[in-house]
């Protein structure tokens, strides 16, 4: 029901509708729902206790609607995602989403939140907050390729990560400067994140570079005579437990800009088709990415 456009009264009918059927999923993108007719539908459709997948995106919620999104979020008993891209939310609406929402919800799984009017403040106080709740069950936050987040959150995104289990993709981090902090200065740190560019790569592009460190490592192992043990890059790729952050980290000790070093490896390596997964865990998602490293830790 993508892409029509519906007025305040249909809004409310066809979320009476809704709330009374069976649907597991539902796409409602780009209707001009906004305002009264948004809140009475989103209101009526908490009543659905089979709806698991929400798509309310290009429609106005914003701070006239929003409550009726919070009773929703706060009600639903079976909602696993919803993608609120380009809805008009604010900080104001984050802050009613967390606290009267997610803040009561252990099912939600998934948000979307790309472009919205939202601040690297709103985004910090969403994401600390999202971090503070015992009980949710998000497991993914994606903000969009253009979202970029405060320098000051790195270690909460961390956090999130490896003891939540919630993966918030976003653009990056910047540091605010009084100083000159062009387009230019932001993008070229963007580029020099390893983490960053390692997350983006495809499968057989990450297993080329695995195999790539391995075989280096290997070969200095033998010429020096020291133990492969001894070496955390080789003995985990021999124990087929690299982690996207090792992989990060091994990318760092070679010269130069990371993206160059990518580049100029890929370049002489055959990648993989997908039929052909030498290392499977990169297709783990990040759930169990944290699980094998937890286990690794502990080992």
């Amino acid at each position: 029901m993508a892409r029509n456009k519906f007025t305040s009264k249909a809004g409310d009918a066809l979320g009476k509708m809704i709330g009374q059927a069976s649907l597991m999923e539902l796409n409602v993108s780009g209707n001009q729902l906004r305002g009264e007719g948004m809140t009475a539908f989103l209101t009526n459709i908490a009543r659905n206790s089979n709806l698991e997948r929400l798509d309310v995106s290009w429609n106005g919620i914003g701070p006239d609607a929003v409550r009726g999104l919070c009773t929703l979020i706060r009600q639903s008993t079976s909602l696993t995602s919803v993608d609120l891209t380009a809805t008009g939310l604010n900080g104001e609406c984050l802050d009613l989403i967390c606290t009267q929402g997610l803040s009561k919800n252990g099912v939600l799984q998934r948000i979307e939140l790309k472009n919205n009017p939202l601040l690297t403040h709103d985004l910090t106080t969403f994401l600390t907050r999202l971090y503070s709740y015992p009980t949710t069950a998000i497991r993914r936050v994606d903000l969009g390729d253009y979202q970029m987040l405060d320098s000051s959150v790195e270690q909460l995104l961390e956090e999130l990560f490896w003891e939540k289990q919630i993966y918030v993709r976003s653009a990056g981090t910047f540091t605010y400067s009084r100083k000159k902090d062009s387009i230019e200065n932001i993008s070229s740190r963007f580029r020099k994140d390893s983490l960053s560019l390692v997350t983006r790569l495809d499968h057989g592009q990450r297993t080329a570079l695995v195999k790539h460190f391995a075989n280096v490592d290997m070969q200095e192992a033998v010429e020096t005579g020291s133990d492969i043990i001894t070496n955390s890059f080789l003995g985990r790729a021999n124990d087929n437990k690299v982690t996207y952050k090792d992989l990060a980290l091994r990318i760092n000790i070679e010269k130069g800009n990371p993206r160059d070093v990518i580049n100029s490896i890929l370049e002489k390596q055959v990648i993989p088709e997908g039929s052909k997964r030498l290392i499977p865990r990169f297709s783990f998602s990040p759930e169990e990415i944290r699980k094998t490293h937890l286990l690794t830790q502990h080992s």
